[in-house]
């Protein structure tokens, strides 16, 4: 850490403005330490990490953490499974299922974490299980201690009726991206709507998709999983199937939408630059016009039988902190805060910054339907009007997206033959309905 500024505020305790470095990259913010001996008397909470992506640091959470309580201390236990090599003949869902195996053996054994830090398909299997603590009532109590504070669309995005079972203080917005232009001129918000729209204007309805992104489409919108129920083998997924291909006819033709997910300003205004006008991120076609969805990388949660219930809460507290929610670049997968003042900085930090970048940069108006080096880029507006409209999208975001890796895995290994000719549609759709559905009937149900 490079110490930029130092203040004392008694004999033993101090507050640091500096800069933290990590993973290549670095974040300044404001930290409050003590050299008195916090741990005596203090409580530990174990904390569950499985994590494979060095932009975020579980270390440095729980020296942040630990250096706000008196009362509690963490210590991270990793389930390094998740963090090993895959071996070359080993499927990517036989991966998974083995990292997951040996985490519930862990989680139901006699000495389970108190707090997990994990993804959040991760979570939501934990949740699935009873595991977790109902912690909607810390999170409203946080919400009416302080009104107008938080995005409450995304701070409440994983709950369930009364219940919600963990959270994701850092979040992403996920949707469809469709022209303006195109946009106001449909009528029919359904699938076949868009198809009939695309086909009259000679458009693809998804243009050059790739398995990461059916997989996306595929998770959120033809699966139910409180019911445990896979809709896979719906007519309107065979539909999607047969709207697509690899073919350099389709490739070369604009497409009506594209699934995206936005994690950071940076990738938005990226995307807003290669687009040759104004665009929108909406929802799934059900019939009308719906908003886009929120989504997460990672979660945090608190297992139901921690000894220490009052530490939990103390660790979902501090994740909501002005302090945890600025240093967000550090805890989270590069998303976004859930404290308004936080997401503000960060989108009029960027402005400045990249407003700054721009008087350096040419470019100029152009049209591009790819996502090539060689496209024409749209000036960058200096009026804050692109950061203002991906503030609006993630506050009206509703509802949440969870990626399962198995279920992404299964989806990965399947699609790719029907996308090199080996099997059709309707035997792709049956083989991946029939293993999720065993899926879903062993690990939800």
């Amino acid at each position: 850490m490079l110490i930029n500024e130092l203040t004392l505020i008694s004999d033993d305790t101090f507050l640091v403005w500096g800069e933290y470095n990590y993973s290549y990259n670095s974040v300044e913010g404001l930290i409050e330490i003590s050299l008195g001996n916090k741990t005596t008397d203090r409580k530990v909470l174990q904390m569950g990490v499985a994590i494979n992506d060095s932009s975020s640091d579980p270390e440095f959470l729980a020296f942040l953490f630990n250096q706000s309580q008196s009362d509690y201390e963490i210590q991270i236990v990793y389930y390094e499974d998740y963090m090993a090599e895959q071996t070359e003949n080993e499927s990517f869902s036989v991966f998974i299922s083995n990292a997951r195996n040996k985490m519930l053996l862990d989680v139901l054994g006699e000495s389970p974490p108190d707090l997990f830090y994990l993804p959040v398909g991760e979570l939501s299997n934990l949740a699935d299980s009873d595991i977790l603590m109902n912690i909607a009532p810390i999170i409203d109590s946080a919400i009416d201690n302080e009104p107008d504070t938080f995005a409450t669309n995304a701070l409440t995005a994983t709950r369930e009726g009364e219940s919600q079972y963990f959270l994701t203080p850092f979040v992403s917005v996920s949707g469809f991206i469709i022209y303006e232009s195109h946009l106001s001129e449909i009528d029919d918000f359904t699938l076949d709507g868009f198809k009939i729209y695309a086909d009259s204007f000679q458009l693809s309805l998804f243009g050059d998709i790739y398995k990461h992104s059916f997989s996306d489409i595929a998770q959120f919108f033809f699966i139910d999983r409180e019911n445990g129920i896979s809709h896979f083998d719906s007519d309107e997924l065979r539909s999607i199937f047969n709207s697509f291909s690899l073919s350099s006819d389709t490739m070369k033709r604009e497409r009506l939408l594209k699934f995206d997910t936005f994690s950071n300003i940076d990738y938005y205004v990226q995307t807003a630059e290669m687009m040759s006008e104004n665009f929108a991120v909406i929802g799934y076609p059900l019939g009308e016009r719906t908003p886009a969805v929120l989504s997460a990388s990672m979660g945090f949660g608190v297992h139901k039988n921690t000894y220490y219930p009052d530490g939990g809460k103390a660790y979902i507290d501090f994740l909501l902190s002005d302090i945890a929610q600025n240093m967000g670049e550090a805890l989270s997968m590069g998303e976004l805060p859930v404290r308004l003042s936080a997401l503000d900085s960060v989108l009029n930090s960027f402005q400045a910054n990249r407003y700054e970048e721009s008087l350096n940069t040419i470019t100029s108006h152009g049209s591009t339907s790819s996502d090539s080096a060689d496209a024409i880029l749209r000036p960058y507006p200096p009026d804050g009007s692109w950061e203002s409209q991906f503030r609006e999208i993630i506050l009206s975001a509703d509802g949440f997206y969870i990626q399962d890796w198995f279920i992404y895995a299964i989806v990965e290994e399947e699609l790719q033959h029907y996308l090199f000719g080996e099997k059709s549609a309707d035997e792709t759709a049956e083989i991946i309905h029939s293993r999720i559905s065993n899926y879903l009937a062993e690990t939800i149900n």
